[in-house]
């Protein structure tokens, strides 16, 4: 549903493309990290003017922006998840895998619906381990390190695989490789506004490690980043013991998306990051041809978008720009408890079933009883 309002973030796409094209101004917006991310929509409505389009475009639903302007700049989203599904396709033993991730309702609700840009990192993460998968060694890393290059200029996610990338590699003895990785590496950190001010920024004076109201620490009280530190130490630890044991790239799929998950419970949250960790989670079960591990994916991506929806935006809101943006502020905290305990269930579950393989009808039963059950306890009593 590409054409749907998505609510201020597509409106501020469609305004800045404006902007740029008409009065010749930059982008509002000059962080690094989302100065690339705003590049694609921006891009993309250069098409929607050449065409002539806006003279014909006209308001439906409170689209103020206009419905083909609204489809246009979520076109880059749609169509970057159609390229991650067709990676997976690639290095999968069966095709069809690929769909659990095009299908999957959190994805399509984050790109289709919302209109936000993290499939672009999901789809330069998943490029990364794709190509150490499939291609000729030398020729994996090159590609591998341009694709997680890629995927932090959008969001700098995709700067946390680079030191599992630089580990494999000596682990494999392939050292021009690990040069060229750790000096790219230094000279991103080297780099004014970008990975490095967040990493000087730890102790606290950067707003994005703080914990927020969405996040479970938020919600329970809590502002110590020690849990924070604790779980991104423990997904950095078990990354480092899997490369060793095994000296398969693909496994730090798991610690890489505990990181991800680590930053949304303990730290500034964003529901739409977590289309990353069900995007890798995909792409790992695949390639390990585990058909209960990806339906286990899917069904966690549908109870995601419901809890979203419900506890975290206004559904009437994504579809026709009426409403209040965060049914919490109106409705008391409980709904947001409802989401931040909602999403530690999931989260916790999902990693625990990539270590092990749990029965898909006993953590499916689980989790969706939990959600089911904490729904009717904020609504009914």
């Amino acid at each position: 549903m590409p054409w749907t309002g998505g609510g201020i973030d597509t409106l501020l796409y469609i305004r800045e493309a404006y902007l740029y094209y008409h009065l010749g101004w930059a982008p509002l917006v000059y962080n690094p990290p989302t100065i690339f991310a705003l590049a694609a929509p921006i891009g993309s409505m250069q098409f929607y003017y050449l065409l002539g389009l806006d003279r014909i475009d006209t308001i439906f639903l409170f689209h103020y922006g206009g419905v083909l302007a609204t489809f246009f700049v979520k076109l880059p989203f749609l169509l970057t998840d159609l390229a991650g599904t067709l990676i997976i396709a690639k290095v999968s033993s069966n095709k069809i895998y690929a769909m659990y991730y095009f299908l999957n309702p959190f994805s399509i609700f984050v790109s289709a619906i919302w209109g936000q840009y993290e499939g672009l990192t999901t789809l330069a993460i998943i490029a990364g381990y794709a190509s150490i998968v499939s291609l000729r060694p030398k020729r994996s890393t090159l590609v591998g390190l341009g694709a997680f290059l890629a995927g932090g200029l959008v969001e700098l996610f995709g700067f946390v695989a680079v030191p599992l990338l630089a580990v494999y590699l000596l682990m494999k003895k392939y050292y021009m490789q690990f040069g060229l990785t750790a000096s790219i590496m230094l000279i991103v950190l080297l780099i004014p506004s970008s990975l490095s001010q967040f990493i000087l920024s730890f102790s606290g004076s950067n707003p994005f490690f703080r914990p927020d109201i969405y996040s479970l620490s938020g919600n329970l009280g809590i502002t110590s980043q020690l849990p924070l530190v604790a779980a991104l130490t423990a997904s950095a630890a078990a990354g480092l013991y899997i490369l060793i044991r095994t000296s398969v790239f693909v496994n730090t799929l798991v610690p890489l998306s505990a990181a991800i998950i680590s930053l949304e419970l303990f730290a500034h949250n964003l529901p739409q990051f977590m289309v990353i960790p069900l995007g890798l989670l995909t792409l790992f079960f695949a390639v390990r041809n585990d058909t209960d591990g990806l339906n286990f994916v899917w069904l966690s991506g549908a109870i995601l978008a419901f809890i979203t929806i419900a506890a975290a935006l206004s559904f009437a809101l994504l579809l026709t720009g009426e409403g209040y943006f965060i049914i919490p502020l109106v409705e008391g905290g409980q709904h947001l408890k409802f989401y931040a305990v909602s999403l530690t269930i999931i989260d916790a579950t999902l990693l625990a079933r990539a270590c092990r393989k749990l029965p898909f009808a006993l953590i499916s039963l689980f989790v969706a009883g939990f959600v089911g059950l904490g729904w009717f306890l904020v609504n009914f009593v």
